[in-house]
C-alpha cells in the first residue's frame, strides 16, 4: 500500500522546485502589468471535482488569490459576498453547468472576467456563450499551469483595465456636471446683470421714473402702433411750477428729495 504524503508535505516540496520560466503573452497595457499585484485580485476556481480544486489551489496559490467552489450555487454564494476579478470555472458539473453560471453573473457583476474549462470545444452553448461576450476565454483540459497563468494574469489586466477606465468615465461624467453647473450659474448671472444693466439705461437713477431715452423709445413705439391700427395716440406732459426756485433756495439735495 502506497503511503500518502500530508497536504504540508506537498507544499513544501513544490516550494523546492525551480521556478519555470511562463510563455510569452503580452500584457493588455504594459503601463497596468507593471502597477499590478496579481495577488490583490481575487480569483474564484469552481469544479465539482476537489482533486481539481486542489491542483488548481496548489499550482497557483503563491501567484493569486484563490477561492474555491465545488458548484454553481456556491459560486453564486461567494460571488456575493466578495468581490472577484476572475471567475474560472469547469463547464460539466451536475447541479450547474459552467456557462449556466456565467451568465447568471453578467448582469449582477459586469466586470468579472470569466473563464470557462472543457474538454470539449464544439458545444453549441458555449460557442453562443463565447460569441455573446460573456466569456472572456476558454481553456480546453488537461490545461498547462503555464498557459493558464499568463490567461489568469491577461484576464486581471483586463478587469483593472475595466474599472480603470470606469473610475475615469465617471470622473469625467461628474467634471462635465460641475462644468455644466458652473456655466448655467454664469449664464444665470450675465443674464440678471444684463437685465440691471438694461434697466439702468431706462431709468433716472435719483427717482427710478422712465427716462428720457425710454420716453422717445416707447413715443416711437406708440406711433407706429397708431398708424398701424389708425387708432389716434395722446401725451400728456406735467411739469413741476416753481421747482427751480425751490431748488435755488434749499438746495438741490432738498430737491431731490423732494423728488
Amino acid at each position: 500500500m502506497t503511503d500518502v504524503k500530508p497536504l504540508d508535505d506537498l507544499l513544501q516540496e513544490l516550494d523546492n522546485l525551480p521556478a519555470v520560466d511562463e510563455p510569452e503573452s503580452a500584457p493588455i497595457s504594459s503601463t497596468i502589468a507593471s502597477k499590478i499585484d496579481y495577488r490583490d485580485y481575487p480569483v474564484l476556481v469552481v469544479d465539482d471535482e476537489e482533486e481539481n480544486i486542489l491542483a488548481f489551489q496548489l499550482n497557483f496559490r503563491h501567484d493569486f488569490s484563490v477561492d474555491a467552489a465545488l458548484s454553481g450555487p456556491e459560486a453564486l454564494d461567494l460571488l456575493g459576498k466578495r468581490e472577484y476579478a476572475v471567475v474560472v470555472t469547469d463547464q460539466r458539473m451536475p447541479s450547474m453547468t459552467g456557462v449556466e453560471l456565467l451568465e447568471q453573473t453578467v448582469d449582477l457583476y459586469p466586470h468579472l472576467i470569466r473563464i470557462i474549462v472543457t474538454g470539449y470545444t464544439d458545444n453549441q452553448s458555449l460557442i453562443d456563450a463565447i460569441n455573446m461576450g460573456r466569456i472572456y476565454k476558454y481553456v480546453t483540459k488537461p490545461w498547462s499551469r503555464d498557459e493558464m497563468a499568463v490567461t489568469i494574469k491577461r484576464a486581471i489586466e483586463a478587469y483593472s483595465l475595466a474599472l480603470e477606465n470606469d473610475r475615469l468615465f465617471h470622473e469625467l461624467q461628474t467634471k462635465n456636471e460641475e462644468l455644466e453647473r458652473t456655466v448655467a450659474e454664469r449664464t444665470r448671472k450675465l443674464r440678471d446683470a444684463n437685465a440691471k444693466l438694461h434697466q439702468l439705461a431706462i431709468t433716472d437713477g435719483l427717482t427710478g421714473l422712465f427716462n428720457h431715452r425710454y420716453f422717445h423709445e416707447k413715443w416711437r413705439e406708440e406711433i407706429k402702433r397708431s398708424e398701424r391700427y389708425g387708432e389716434p395716440v395722446a401725451l400728456l406732459m406735467a411739469d413741476v411750477d416753481w421747482f427751480k426756485n425751490y431748488n435755488d433756495r434749499r438746495g438741490h439735495p432738498r430737491g431731490d428729495v423732494l423728488l
